[in-house]
């Protein structure tokens, strides 16, 4: 437009220009403290120029050309990647803590130092085989040893059966996270759809997507409306998606409660208060399933879904640990129980057989699954500790069991607990085990597993303070690309505040001169 009406606009568009600048800086200060908030810029281009004949290109003013966040996608992806490690050492450290609390060692009433109390106990009783007394010592210190264990295994079944609910809890918020990135989708589509930017509705997104990424290892791929799906794993695979932003699909995590004889109890949806379903497949407790449902309700497997970092990867591999050390357990326990329980039932000459490793000084059921759990001291000696045996023969100071017994806690023998090692490894002649290179001693044994746990554990923690360090590095990046400084905010202030004044006086001289023009000229 040409004379002062085009010069009235050009002042007029500097005019809004300047006030949507002082609009978002007042945005971007109030929200300086809001988490996931990102800092918003306003695009100001030169509007088309028209051209006045014989003098050229005259300018128009200033177009607003949207308000964009500041984001570094690349940014934020390496901060979800980061999560995920960081969140899964850290579920990890802290059950493997737990579990080193229960091992308890070393400690004065732990495991080893019972092994050694009852070693000693059996000396007593080689060295002087019918005083009632050391029969009894033996059989109080072999109860408390009994004791200990008993109370280990049931406090390492109650981990597991806490972890278990853990992963349920976490596959829950994993869904409902799901369900609310799945809304952000459609409200962003619609947006886009009408010419808007969502600016808010991406800061949304962007921060579930980073909590889904506190929960498992995900991958994701953006369409051009900006609508995000979700994969587990690394790599965006079709088998491996939990939302389909296309079809508006989302495909919750379920958690296997517990399995048995090749049937599964399934958590649907991980929610713990709701139903659970018995499905065919024998999973272990703690796995994650993605379950399908016919048109009568009935539900399915579709598939088991791989997740290894975040809250629900920590969780499986913890599970891991603790499934590994009650294994361990319980081939210790049957270890001492067979061992011992081969040298009590011998005669001297010929071994007592398999028969002879579950009934003696201790007692263990043939069909046993949890030994830890389920051994104990044979109740008939508790009841009369004069009829513990310290001898092969009934002669008057017999004491060759009792010297084998304490030799056993001595000897290095295979560990593994089966009924075909400890026989192998027995001399019935002489009562004793032979030496084993890849054996070892009770007490070995144990604190292999405690050792174990250990490495374990040590090796979560420094997992999670490296990744500590590199995610404050990542969000220390993304906050100088994102985050709101109100030094800055305050000079764009002072810009857009003098830029505004600056067109209104424009617009004010423009006025004037109308008013010259129109009333004091033509008289």
């Amino acid at each position: 437009m040409v004379g002062l009406f085009g010069t009235l606009g050009t002042a007029s568009s500097g005019l809004n220009a300047s006030d949507i600048g002082l609009q978002t800086a007042a945005n971007n200060i109030s929200n300086a403290g809001t988490e996931g908030y990102s800092r918003q810029r306003v695009n100001l281009h030169t509007k088309l120029p028209y051209t006045l004949a014989g003098v050229g290109s005259i300018g128009t003013g200033v177009k607003v050309d949207g308000v964009k966040r500041d984001v570094s996608d690349y940014i934020r992806q390496q901060i979800r990647v980061a999560t995920s490690k960081q969140a899964s050492a850290t579920q990890r450290s802290t059950t493997l803590g737990n579990l080193e609390d229960i091992l308890n060692e070393p400690s004065d009433n732990g495991v080893i130092n019972q092994l050694a109390n009852l070693s000693k106990a059996w000396t007593s009783v080689a060295n002087d085989p019918e005083m009632t007394t050391t029969k009894s010592v033996v059989l109080e210190h072999a109860s408390s040893f009994v004791d200990a264990i008993h109370n280990m295994a049931s406090s390492i079944t109650d981990l597991k059966n806490t972890t278990v609910n853990g992963v349920a809890q976490a596959a829950l918020d994993f869904n409902k996270k799901l369900e609310t990135l799945n809304e952000l989708n459609t409200q962003i589509y619609n947006s886009y759809a009408i010419g808007e930017t969502p600016n808010t509705l991406l800061d949304s997104r962007d921060q579930v997507l980073k909590e889904l990424a506190g929960l498992a290892d995900i991958s994701t791929v953006t369409d051009e409306y900006n609508r995000v799906s979700v994969y587990l794993g690394e790599n965006p695979k079709a088998e491996n998606v939990v939302l389909d932003s296309a079809t508006k699909q989302v495909n919750n995590l379920s958690v296997v409660s517990a399995s048995q004889a090749g049937k599964s109890s399934v958590i649907v949806d991980g929610d713990i208060t709701g139903k659970q379903v018995e499905l065919t497949g024998d999973y272990p407790a703690g796995t994650l399933l993605i379950l399908k449902q016919n048109a009568n309700g009935a539900y399915s497997i579709s598939k088991e879904a791989q997740v290894t970092e975040g809250d629900l990867g920590g969780y499986q591999d913890a599970l891991a640990e603790i499934n590994s050390a009650m294994t361990e357990l319980n081939n210790f326990t049957n270890t001492i129980v067979k061992t011992i329980n081969l040298v009590y039932n011998s005669n001297g000459t010929t071994s007592p057989g398999k028969a002879g490793l579950y009934d003696g000084f201790f007692t263990l059921a043939t069909d046993s699954q949890n030994p830890a759990v389920d051994f104990a001291v044979n109740k008939n000696l508790l009841a009369n500790p004069a009829l513990l045996k310290t001898g092969t023969t009934a002669a008057s100071g017999d004491s060759s069991i009792a010297t084998a017994i304490v030799a056993a806690f001595a000897a290095t023998i295979p560990t593994d607990g089966s009924d075909a090692s400890v026989l192998a490894a027995y001399d019935p002649a002489s009562l004793r085990f032979k030496t084993n290179t890849s054996g070892s001693t009770y007490a070995t044994c144990f604190n292999n597993i405690v050792t174990t746990n250990g490495i374990a554990k040590q090796k979560a923690d420094n997992t999670q303070a490296a990744q500590d360090t590199l995610l404050n590095s990542l969000n220390q990046q993304d906050q100088s690309v994102s985050g709101v400084s109100i030094n800055e905010e305050m000079a764009d202030v002072i810009r857009y505040q003098n830029a505004f004044q600056a067109n209104a006086r424009m617009m004010q001289v423009v006025a004037d001169c109308l008013d010259t023009l129109i009333n004091k000229t033509g008289v």
